[in-house]
């Protein structure tokens, strides 16, 4: 084996804070039977070199990232179509059809004489003269309001027939039903959902991943981020599952990528809990116009990364957000709990149905889940029922490492706040315990854009945002055909080259999220 030394091997397992003892090193590597952050008796230093360093020792940086790239626009017109066209869409709301058409025909101008010789045309008898009652009843009708419940006493309601036969436009046949629901619904909150500048920041982002050997990438939503994203190299690449309802808009939004290894597919699966229910005053179920989550194919991607000696099973996953929809109410924060507490049991049940024993699995996720809940610690308690346990709760990423200077003075402190996600930043180029310089914050066009957190400083003391983004690994058995240790979990903030505008101001992120950086060390057993 090549001659190693302790200073590199405790660079290799934790880059920002790397371990100023054998027992805190020893402490970084994974033993069935023992704790995450523990050791065994019988751990030594070839232990370390073996496994970190060894020559049978595959090496793979990691990336998780949300990448925020939503150019999905639900509006009316996909509404009505999910609800199976304007006919099932109306009696779905208990609006009535008559109102419905007069308020259309109205709204275009219709004659009443036009309409009711194109809908009950005269018939000519033998003699010459043409007659038909309806159409001279019709005819006697005073306006178009009234108009719509002649038609559909005497004729059909069919409204998708009438519309296509007097060829009114969507956006009156939109402003006629917006109308109308108000008075039972609401008013429809019909807004264009898209992220800002999505084709630079996806174009950048595709520069950025292709320096990782694995990459699980969750919101690259449409085909064009994830082209866009492609370009920048060649790449083995898997798309999450497809779903099989029509009316949804967008599949799942992961891409999983590797540009340097072989990746294979295990497989995927659509949540079935995709969202809240609401029953129409018609007895329909349309929870679609409540909750944006139903139109996206969210599920979980099963992604096998053969390391020579078995595979890494790489389980990448968004879970449900309930942002809310057209109408309100949107769904309560009850019922968003339940929906993705659903979810964490479809992932489970998929894990144990694909999982091979012998290989080690990682969850990879937005999960939505803020890590200062009480929803959280049922996640855990869920997930290490199952064999995992979140990688950034081991001791050793919660709390500083031996030998580094406590500034406050009172022992040793946490890291960092492990509740949100907001945090100082510094150049990967910068020595990064030097005292915090908000100047390194500003990115500039001639630097290399390599930003981290900076643990040693305090997060916001106003965050935006709470811990959504995870890491699970399944803890070491003696079943597993060989070792998998990880290093500490680094948060990767992607600064951008580009500054663009969204609420509450000037942006200077890739994302919204900040990503999981790790490397993963597999090396046979010894």
């Amino acid at each position: 084996m090549p001659t190693t030394s302790f200073n590199q091997l405790a660079q290799q397992a934790d880059a920002l804070y790397p371990p100023q003892s054998m027992h805190s090193l020893l402490s970084r590597l994974r033993y069935p039977g023992a704790a995450p952050g523990t050791t065994l008796p019988t751990a030594s230093f070839a232990d370390a070199a073996w496994r970190l360093s060894g020559p049978s020792t595959t090496r793979i940086s990691f990336l998780h990232y949300n990448i925020w790239c939503l150019r999905a626009k639900v509006g009316v017109k996909e509404i009505v179509a999910a609800a199976g066209g304007v006919g099932h869409f109306v009696a779905c709301l208990g609006v009535s059809s008559a109102d419905f058409i007069g308020k259309t025909l109205e709204m275009i101008g219709a004659d009443v004489g036009d309409v009711c010789d194109r809908i009950f045309p005269p018939i000519v008898e033998i003699c010459g003269v043409p007659a038909n009652p309806l159409n001279g009843t019709c005819k006697l009708v005073g306006d178009s309001l009234s108009l719509g419940g002649y038609i559909i006493e005497h004729l059909s309601s069919d409204l998708d027939w009438l519309i296509s036969l007097f060829s009114i436009p969507e956006e009156v046949v939109f402003e006629a039903l917006m109308q109308l629901v108000a008075p039972v619904l609401g008013v429809f909150e019909v807004t264009a959902k898209e992220e800002p500048v999505i084709p630079e920041r996806a174009d950048e982002i595709g520069r950025r991943v292709f320096a990782y050997d694995v990459v699980s990438l969750i919101e690259a939503w449409d085909q064009d981020t994830r082209d866009t994203i492609l370009a920048h190299g060649n790449a083995q690449h898997l798309d999450g599952p497809a779903g099989s309802l029509a009316y949804k808009q967008l599949q799942s939004g992961i891409l999983v990528l590797s540009p340097t290894r072989t990746i294979e597919n295990g497989g995927g699966h659509v949540y079935a809990a995709d969202g809240v229910s609401r029953v129409m005053p018609g007895g329909c179920e349309m929870g679609y116009m409540f909750d944006s989550d139903k139109w996206a194919n969210k599920g979980v991607q099963l992604t096998r990364i053969p390391v020579g000696f078995g595979a890494i099973e790489l389980y990448s996953t968004h879970l449900y957000a309930g942002d809310g929809g057209l109408l309100p109410p949107g769904p309560t924060d009850a019922e968003k709990i339940d929906v993705r507490r659903r979810q964490i049991d479809e992932l489970i049940a998929f894990i144990k149905a694909t999982h091979l024993p012998p290989n080690v699995a990682i969850v990879a996720g937005d999960l939505n889940i803020g890590a200062d809940t009480d929803e959280y610690h049922n996640l855990v308690a869920a997930m290490e029922q199952a064999g995992f346990y979140d990688l950034r709760t081991v001791p050793f990423d919660t709390m500083k490492s031996d030998g580094l200077t406590d500034r406050h003075g009172d022992g040793d402190e946490p890291i960092y706040n492990d509740f949100n996600t907001n945090c100082k930043v510094y150049r990967a180029s910068d020595a990064y315990r030097q005292a915090y310089d908000p100047a390194i914050a500003t990115p500039t066009m001639s630097d290399n854009v390599d930003y981290y957190c900076d643990e040693m400083q305090p997060d916001d003391a106003n965050p935006t945002g709470s811990r959504i983004d995870y890491l699970f690994i399944e803890r070491a058995t003696a079943v597993h055909g060989f070792n998998l240790d990880v290093s500490r979990v680094r948060r990767r903030a992607f600064k951008s080259r580009i500054r663009w505008i969204v609420t509450p101001g000037p942006q200077d992120y890739l994302s919204d999220h900040i990503g999981l950086e790790a490397t993963l060390f597999a090396s046979p057993r010894h």
